[in-house]
């Protein structure tokens, strides 16, 4: 059933009302009827979805299932590591796996990260991993960037209407991003008029039901995807004074530069803090890290957030010899890494994980 559909048919019940010339009270009475059978029907798709497994589906269940595959090939701990596309394009669950064998930590890591996932997204995939694997893993780590913890309602830059962002807005998170955009956490008047907007179509969206039962799948009848993004050509060509000084204030490129540090967002500290206690209850080890990437405010940013979780591992990569390494035709775009750019990074990250603290 699509959008259009439904305000289709509400404009017809109007109209026809309308036409009836019918008093008030009788008005009131089968628009109540109307609003009732709505709401009967949505519980009831609602139930028979949930029955057979049925939800909307993205790429990201794919990598849910390809995690669970390697969980289940594998008796050694878990290292789950849960992002974005900077850790799509840095993070290779084999290459890394590897890497922390060789030195002495056998464990399999998984990685569970989808070009720009929300927070809210991350935690509802890395949930579904949970309640499906074979064992908890023995650690989750936390991709942490500033443009997620600055907007509760991240998603609507990225894919707004679309599956994706649908599924996001359940009840409870609908009701705590209009408390978040009430709180006046998206930016100024005219952001959050646009972000209520979208939270009340979106959550409508989900709470009816629209185009689930169309374009719904059972999660096990989906085909297992790897989330590691392996590129190999540039989408675009850095040189070598972009990557290694600031070119211009809208860009901020700096392989050299290191800022000062900079305070965590309140909306994504505390939407985290609440993420990592669930986690923790469970007994599940909880760290933090961000790929490289050439804009030094985003390092900056990670290395705030360091300052503040001075007892849970946090690798942020902003090691200066890292970076002089990252000097080079290694870079798929200023915040993501081509195939030699990743071996690099895993190397780095391998070490600093084998010293982190347990």
């Amino acid at each position: 059933m699509s959008v259009l559909a439904v305000i289709v048919m509400g404009l017809a019940l109007v109209l026809a009302h309308t036409l009836r010339g019918a008093n008030g009270g009788f008005r009131l009475v089968h628009i109540g009827a109307f609003a009732l059978s709505l709401a009967v029907t949505a519980l009831v798709i609602r139930f028979f979805a949930s029955e057979n497994g049925i939800e909307r589906r993205s790429d990201y269940d794919r990598f849910v299932l390809h995690g669970l595959n390697l969980a289940e090939a594998s008796n050694a701990p878990l290292w789950v590591f849960v992002g974005a596309s900077y850790s799509r394009n840095a993070i290779d669950d084999d290459g890394l796996t590897a890497r922390l064998q060789e030195r002495g930590r056998h464990v399999r890591v998984i990685n569970l990260s989808l070009q720009g996932a929300s927070l809210q997204e991350r935690r509802a995939h890395l949930e579904a991993f949970l309640a499906r694997t074979p064992r908890p893993p023995e650690r989750v780590f936390l991709e942490v960037a500033p443009e997620f913890d600055a907007d509760p309602v991240y998603v609507f830059q990225v894919a707004k209407f679309s599956d994706r962002a649908i599924d996001q807005f359940t009840p409870r998170n609908t009701a705590r991003a209009t408390k978040d955009i009430l709180a006046r956490q998206c930016g100024g008047l005219v952001a959050c008029a646009k972000a209520a907007a979208f939270t009340g179509s979106h959550g409508l969206m989900n709470a009816f039901n629209i185009g689930l039962l169309y374009s719904g799948e059972r999660l096990e009848g989906m085909e297992p995807e790897a989330a590691w993004d392996a590129q190999t050509e540039p989408r675009e060509e850095l040189s070598e004074k972009q990557r290694t000084e600031i070119s211009s204030p809208a860009r901020g490129l700096a392989l050299a530069t290191q800022e000062a540090l900079r305070e965590p967002h309140a909306w994504g500290a505390a939407y985290r803090e609440e993420w990592v206690a669930e986690l923790e209850a469970a007994d599940i080890q909880v760290g933090f890290y961000f790929p490289p990437v050439l804009d030094p405010g985003k390092r900056a940013y990670g290395r705030g957030l360091c300052q503040r979780e001075p007892y849970r591992p946090c690798i942020i990569a902003d090691d200066p010899e890292l970076l002089a390494a990252l000097d080079g035709e290694v870079w798929f775009d200023p915040g993501h890494l081509l195939v030699p750019g990743a071996d690099s990074y895993l190397d780095w990250l391998a070490d600093r994980l084998v010293e982190a603290r347990p």
